[in-house]
């Protein structure tokens, strides 16, 4: 089966999920996979063999492209059709597999264009759910009439992403898989334990409002009245890290608390087992709606063995809904209190994660798992869905 995978940006460094499922799906003996953006980055750190580039045709700043392009729906003026045309022409591919919704949408423009009906697994990641249609101008109802079509189904990373599409985009429910994401197999290891550090907390995400980091760094501070021994690791960057670094001078922890800017995706194994508990305290942004579908960094933390504790905002609980264990917690969005009363309970206990937790969770959230899905849902579009005699209606390469 021959799959054409388009995202806007090639390889984007946050969306680690999306690449490691390209990458495994194309170690698939059944699939010949290939690539096409608009974008390039980080090739040296993402490697792919088989990419093909078609920019769009105006290069501004991304900023002012974001606003012609999307929010005033001038995106046909900045699409190549006649290479878009070519490449579908030379591949032929049996599915085309869009990431984003605004990755989406431009896949739609250029089929209804070229005129041709392509089957499209669609695949929606967070904020292109819940905070993208109140900004961005005529995107609901784009999506919401590529759901009638019979060439589109849809995936989500949470049974919370579902709804959130359903309600805000208009999709159909019956159209919508939760295929959730999985971890990059360098954080299981059976061989590697958590070195139960006992005072030592993680957190990793950027330094967004929706993150949340201000409200852990005051429960921190709080909890280390009690636990003197405290620290407190943040990784990441963004436009919230100044006033996070404000907020811990401003409490008296700025010097166990550390900020570290990025680390490289093959250390942070290692780190999360240098640490004896992960926090994960996103909250809902009032402002822009933008939520946590799922919580990727919470399950490799889960999977390397750590204790997890996770809020109540978007997709989070479903990382631990099913963990049998004392040490994966859920607290209250957007409350310094009950993150502070997880941070003693859990120091009070002193206990490790049983071994038998990263295993299942490593099961359920498998990249083997979540490949097979979506394998299953191109089969599903090819067999199903798309009458035999709808496709490919024009491959003139000129």
């Amino acid at each position: 089966m021959k799959v054409l995978h388009y995202t806007p940006k090639f390889s984007v460094m946050s969306e680690t999920f999306i690449y490691d499922q390209i990458t495994g799906l194309a170690r698939q003996d059944e699939l010949e996979v290939k690539v096409v953006t608009s974008q390039l980055l980080n090739l040296t750190e993402r490697p792919f063999s088989n990419l093909d580039l078609i920019p769009l045709r105006f290069d501004f700043h991304p900023r002012v492209t974001r606003k012609l392009a999307f929010g005033l729906e001038w995106l046909p003026l900045f699409l190549d059709y006649k290479k878009w045309k070519k490449l579908l022409s030379s591949y032929q591919p049996e599915v085309i597999h869009c990431h984003t919704g605004h990755g989406i949408k431009t896949v739609i423009h250029i089929l209804d264009k070229l005129g041709l009906d392509i089957p499209i697994l669609a695949s929606l990641h967070g904020s292109d759910v819940t905070m993208e249609p109140l900004i961005t101008k005529r995107y609901r109802p784009t999506l919401a009439t590529a759901n009638q079509s019979h060439q589109i189904y849809w995936t989500v990373p949470s049974a919370f992403l579902k709804q959130q599409a359903v309600s805000k985009l208009g999709l159909q429910p019956e159209n919508i898989r939760v295929v959730y994401n999985a971890f990059n197999p360098i954080f299981f290891d059976k061989s590697k334990g958590n070195t139960l550090n006992h005072f030592k907390i993680l957190c990793i995400g950027r330094f967004i409002k929706c993150k949340g980091q201000a409200y852990l760094i005051e429960a921190f501070a709080n909890a280390k009245k009690v636990i003197p021994e405290l620290s407190l690791t943040l990784v990441g960057q963004g436009p919230e890290l100044e006033t996070c670094k404000r907020l811990a001078t401003k409490l008296f922890v700025k010097d166990c608390v550390s900020f570290i800017p990025y680390l490289e995706h093959a250390v942070i194994p290692e780190v999360i087992r240098e640490h004896s508990l992960y926090i994960q305290p996103s909250l809902r942004d009032r402002e822009t709606q933008q939520e946590e579908s799922f919580g990727v960094a919470a399950l490799e933390a889960l999977v390397c063995g750590c204790p997890v504790a996770v809020s109540n905002s978007g997709g989070l609980p479903e990382v631990v809904a099913d963990i049998k264990t004392p040490n994966a917690y859920i607290f209250e969005q957007a409350n310094a209190p009950a993150i502070q009363n997880v941070i003693q309970q859990h120091f009070e206990k002193n206990e490790i994660l049983d071994d038998v937790v990263p295993a299942f969770a490593a099961d359920k959230f498998s990249q083997r798992r979540n490949l097979a899905m979506i394998e299953d849902s191109y089969n599903k579009l090819i067999n199903k869905l798309l009458p035999s005699t709808a496709r490919f209606l024009i491959y003139d390469p000129k």
